[in-house]
């Protein structure tokens, strides 16, 4: 069956074509042998019942004419078994008869004849039995003798009134014996057989002639034209532009073709709409900057465009593990199945560099042909940066607040400290010795007061800055320097990183070194000892802005504080005012710079400063 399958269409119609004038074939040629045996059988029935017919008349011949004249001419019981014996007589005639046809066989036998010649043999004698035991009276047919056919026309002999004047002791009405004629077969089957051999070659031959004639029928009208077709699929296959063709017939092959053409019109169009489309949704996924995720159902990745792999790397195989609360993920899969649909759910996910996002998903589910959930489509705008943002903005508009009330309440201090201090001197000058010690406090004290309410000034921004053009390498190189023997004290080792190629830029000198000194002495102040300060400067020419890193391996800043680190009177140490950062946070912006913190409790703290490389107006 496979071998047929592999078969070209023509061979295989060929094929079934032959198989089944081969059937008609034999089938005719069975039936011819057949006819013709049956022919023969009836020839041989006429034949022997002619035969018959005339030995039967010359019988009654004997029996009515010639018996009785026999019998009226002769001595009374003298029979003349020459005139008056219907065997003697038959055998005589039939002698001479099978002298002239010799194939033809007479018999008339009798299990007791009279004359030995007339012994039944044991083929004869079988069908004396059968005529007893059977009641039959005639039997024709075929049988195989002597390794011969022949057909046979027997008939039982019965014992009549004129029989006993012979036979003595037969009994009247039995079967005393049978007469039968004989004509072999096998020449005449053997000729049919013959025949019909030469027939059915003949018809095979003509078959063999009617394939060629055939084959090459089909393979004009049928097995051309359709190579042709199939040629053009192909080609339509590989992608070759040209998409219409024509042949000459209008038979069906052309009605096919015609056809084809329009569905392949119609496929050409339907394509050109499917790819524009995909091309635009493809572009959409993949220049979309928010991470687009497509999952089964089980939540295993089938497709993420550049923006998703660019946020989660390229190891991530399933939506779950991206998931920091893992009880997030099922609530926004329950919530998809119920309502088809999840919109701006507010979560946190991971990063394959162990960072956390604050990421928006919206999702939906998709439906196969049955319309049966099969997986999940993914839209993740990550929200870190404008969380980051907002907060920054929550704290500047604070601080802003938070720097017009204490411009307010430092203008207010300001005027009666200075008069404070300045009759605490005038009363210094003009006291004993043994009261100088309380004035002195008084003073020292009111000079503290002085120092914060100058920190508020700062804080707020009310004062003049002094703006000239400086190398960020150099100041930090200088204030390391005066650093340089605090932090030998505590073992503490400097690693500098200063990128040479950035530019000078126009800042406040003394206020940008009390930032570094600020952040260089909290980094110190962090560590216990033996730790590691990494100070690093790089310069990004597309937005123009330098970038310190101040970092330190030291205890870190709890979450909780990290909003709150640069609001004034903050502090996370026992001792210190809080208000060192949120001085430094307003002169970096003060400068039109950030500055935002980075920290892990007991891994350390990096503070990173942004300021332009061109001049602040």
């Amino acid at each position: 069956m496979g071998r047929l399958q592999e078969l070209k269409l023509s061979s295989k119609f060929l094929f079934g074509i032959g198989i089944i004038l081969l059937l008609f074939w034999s089938s005719f040629a069975v039936f011819l042998y057949t006819y013709l045996r049956n022919d023969l059988v009836k020839q041989s029935y006429e034949k022997t019942d002619i035969l018959m017919g005339h030995i039967n008349a010359t019988m009654h011949y004997v029996k009515d004419k010639l018996r009785p004249k026999m019998f009226e001419m002769m001595p009374k019981d003298e029979i003349l078994r020459e005139a008056m014996s219907t065997t003697f007589i038959n055998k005589a005639i039939m002698k001479t008869f099978n002298h002239e046809f010799p194939k033809y066989t007479y018999r008339r036998v009798s299990p007791t004849p009279l004359n030995p010649e007339n012994k039944a043999d044991d083929f004869e004698a079988g069908f004396i039995d059968n005529f007893n035991r059977t009641g039959e009276t005639t039997w024709k047919g075929t049988v195989k003798r002597k390794g011969n056919h022949y057909f046979v026309n027997a008939r039982a002999v019965f014992v009549e009134k004129e029989c006993v004047t012979c036979h003595k002791t037969a009994k009247l009405g039995e079967i005393i014996g049978i007469e039968y004629v004989s004509i072999p077969v096998d020449d005449a089957l053997k000729a049919m057989k013959r025949v019909t051999i030469s027939i059915f070659l003949i018809g095979v031959s003509g078959m063999v002639f009617l394939f060629i004639i055939l084959n090459v029928f089909i393979d004009t009208v049928v097995v051309r034209p359709v190579k042709k077709v199939s040629s053009f699929f192909k080609s339509v296959v590989n992608g070759e532009k040209n998409l219409d063709f024509s042949i000459e017939s209008k038979d069906e092959i052309g009605e096919m073709v015609h056809s084809f053409n329009t569905m392949m019109a119609y496929l050409k169009e339907s394509d050109d709409k499917l790819r524009a489309s995909e091309s635009k949704y493809r572009h959409i996924f993949e220049g979309s900057k928010d991470a687009i995720i497509v999952t089964d159902c089980e939540g295993d990745l089938l497709d993420v465009n550049p923006a998703g792999r660019e946020l989660f790397g390229e190891k991530v195989k399933s939506m779950d593990e991206l998931f920091i609360n893992p009880e997030d993920y099922i609530q926004v899969i329950r919530e998809m199945n119920k309502r088809g649909f999840v919109k701006d759910y507010e979560t946190s996910l991971k990063r394959p560099e162990g960072k956390n996002l604050d990421v928006l998903i919206t999702a939906n589910y998709r439906l196969d042909e049955s319309f049966s959930i099969c997986g999940y489509e993914f839209i993740i705008k990550d929200i870190t940066e404008r969380k980051w943002m907002e907060q920054q903005l929550r704290q500047s508009e604070r601080l802003a607040s938070l720097g017009k009330l204490a411009a307010g309440v430092a203008h207010e201090i300001n005027n009666p400290l200075s008069v404070i201090l300045g009759y605490t001197k005038l009363l210094m000058k003009n006291s004993p010795e043994d009261s100088k010690g309380d004035l002195e406090k008084i003073y020292k004290n009111a000079q503290a007061c002085k120092k914060i309410v100058d920190d508020l000034l700062h804080f707020s921004r009310r004062s003049e800055p002094h703006r000239r053009q400086a190398s960020i390498n150099e100041l930090l190189d200088d204030v390391l320097s005066s650093l340089t023997n605090t932090f030998a004290e505590n073992k503490i080792t400097i690693e500098k990183s200063l990128d040479s190629t950035i530019p000078n830029v126009v800042i406040d000198t003394d206020r940008i070194r009390q930032v570094f000194m600020n952040l260089l002495m909290n980094a110190s102040q962090a560590i216990s000892s033996d730790g590691v300060i990494k100070v690093s400067t790089t310069y990004d020419a597309k937005t123009h802005r330098i970038q310190i890193a101040i970092s330190d391996n030291g205890c870190g800043i709890p979450k909780e504080s990290v909003s709150h680190i640069f609001d004034p009177f903050f502090t996370t140490r026992d001792k210190g005012t809080g208000l060192g950062l949120s001085v430094s946070y307003g002169i970096i912006k003060e400068h039109g710079g950030e500055i935002f913190v980075t920290s892990e409790v007991g891994k350390g703290t990096t503070f990173t400063i942004l300021l332009p490389a061109s001049e602040v107006s």
